[in-house]
């Protein structure tokens, strides 16, 4: 045998070895067809399966179940209805162990108890469908992660139209959801969850609330209208709330309730029917870079034993009471903020040791204050908030005393008292407008890039503010809503998948181990025949 054959042997002798293993990699591997159903069903088979017609006032307990990973069911536009019984689920998620990878889109779920339930799945999709008109949940979620909510319309539900129990690192993004008892609920140990550029708008409670549950992010949303609060969080902690548009909720624009170590921050908070963000027995939270505008009562109101937060660079106009309001809470820190317009610019009452400096105020009364508290730090390097050289103590609109040294203080009328309005101490260092070439000789030189952290020191809060007031009369323009992510996201938060796609075949792994172990075998085959 000349050696092209015994090449052209070996050759067919591998592929015959290899190609039973690569055919068989496949077919485990790859989607199988689609699948049409038309009726209720249970799907206990990997694939993809298409809904083919409405399902309409079915009487099942569960219309669909799906118990195996891998699944898509495309509804095709279709209906499945039911007939708003106690405990009925439209489709239910569930296996007898954890499922991955369960994709739900493009149908309309309505009149069930709960419209969609994923139980302990891990990986998923649920888009592009309207849930309405259920009588429990819309859609929700137990116990499952890694699960995205895109693109839905879900209202008019009787309890909250996305409720998530127990179920962390999910994204919920770019919903309406509207007219349900609460728009979008994270409760019970839900963590790390993404909450990002939905419309949850006139739910009949809250547009979005966040209880016992911790390191969420609830951004860039539209959250108006609601009856109640538009966010309400409840022992929570370690949660950012950033860039929403809270806008005329019939209660608290954001309320924090017995939470802590929160961020709030960068958000529009306008025309809600009580206060804009209020602290209720909550602590060291950070309230900052917020504009918080014509809200019926206070800008941002901290009571009931609300201590060691931060309030700090926001921009608070035009709220009717006060502008910030703290009562019966100590230890809280408010600077450089630009408090304008109200009532009052900042209340207390029967609260102490909270620190109050470089705010500029400007409204009907500047201040009021029965306790013991301070209203400057020490002469400290960094540009305050009217651009003068040093920190100190806040400018008021209604000072009239001198600057005898054109250090940027006032020499004259101290303490300032806002016309004796604070019955304990005052401003020693209240503010006025110096030139471009003044200098100060502070007592205390500190960095002016620090940050604001809730402390009762003064050593461990920021030096300076990240802007000057030029002008009392600016009211900084509403941000919008964008559909980029932000940059910053929960560890772990990675794309999920869907569909049934199996990997691309390749001639690689066992297959090709082999073929190869099967060489010398096949070559001394070869050579005892010659």
């Amino acid at each position: 045998m000349g050696k092209i054959a015994r090449i052209t042997l070996l050759f067919i002798a591998i592929i015959l070895i290899i190609l039973p293993n690569l055919s068989r990699a496949n077919i485990s591997n790859a989607p199988s067809q689609p699948v049409n159903i038309s009726s209720c069903a249970l799907i206990n088979q990997s694939g993809y399966y298409i809904l083919t017609r409405d399902i309409n006032a079915s009487e099942s307990m569960m219309c669909i179940m799906i118990t195996v990973s891998n699944v898509v069911l495309d509804g095709a536009g279709h209906t499945i209805e039911g007939l708003g019984n106690y405990h009925t689920i439209g489709i239910y998620v569930k296996g007898s162990t954890t499922l991955t990878n369960v994709t739900v889109r493009n149908l309309t779920v309505k009149e069930w108890f709960h419209g969609i339930r994923y139980e302990n799945v891990i990986g998923g999709l649920i888009e592009d469908s309207m849930i309405t008109k259920n009588f429990g949940f819309g859609i929700f979620l137990s116990q499952s992660r890694n699960i995205t909510i895109t693109g839905n319309a879900v209202d008019s539900n009787y309890c909250p139209g996305i409720f998530l129990h127990n179920s962390s690192d999910n994204t919920i993004s770019d919903n309406s959801v509207s007219f349900n008892t609460e728009g979008i609920s994270l409760s019970a140990s839900s963590n790390s969850n993404l909450v990002l550029d939905n419309n949850a708008s006139s739910n009949t409670n809250r547009g979005i609330t966040v209880t016992y549950s911790n390191n969420n992010t609830v951004s860039m949303n539209y959250i108006g209208r609601n009856i109640h609060e538009g966010i309400f969080l409840q022992e929570a902690g370690g949660n950012t709330i950033t860039k929403n548009n809270v806008i005329s909720n019939g209660y608290h624009g954001i309320n924090l309730y017995s939470s802590r170590q929160n961020i709030v921050t960068d958000n529009y908070v306008a025309l809600n029917r009580q206060d804009g963000i209020v602290l209720h027995s909550a602590s060291q939270n950070v309230i900052s870079g917020n504009t918080i505008l014509e809200n019926r009562f206070r800008g941002v109101s901290l009571w009931k034993s609300s201590g060691s937060n931060t309030v700090a660079s926001n921009t608070i106009r035009a709220n009717k009471d006060a502008g910030i309001s703290i009562d019966s809470s100590n230890r809280n820190i408010i600077a450089h903020n630009n408090v304008g317009s109200n009532r009052y610019g900042v209340f207390l009452f029967n609260s102490n040791d909270n620190l109050i400096y470089d705010n500029y105020l400007n409204n009907t009364k500047n201040a009021q204050d029965n306790g013991e508290n301070r209203w400057n730090i020490e002469k400290t390097a960094g540009t305050n908030i009217v651009g003068g050289p040093c920190l100190g103590g806040n400018y008021w609109s209604d000072y009239s005393g001198r600057d005898t040294d054109g250090d940027g203080f006032g020499n004259t009328m101290l303490p300032y008292t806002a016309g004796g309005n604070i019955l304990h101490g005052g401003d020693y260092l209240p503010l006025v407008p110096v030139s471009e070439n003044a200098s100060c000789t502070p007592v205390t030189t500190t960095s002016t890039t620090s940050t604001v952290s809730p402390s009762s020191t003064a050593s461990s809060i920021a030096t300076s503010s990240t802007s000057t007031v030029s002008s009392s009369t600016t009211t900084p323009s509403k941000p919008t809503s964008s559909t980029t992510t932000p940059t910053t996201t929960s560890e772990g938060r990675e794309g999920t998948a869907s569909g049934t796609g199996g990997e691309k075949a390749t001639i690689c792994g066992p297959a090709l181990l082999l073929g190869l172990a099967l060489i010398p075998f096949i070559l001394r085959k070869l050579k005892g025949k010659r």
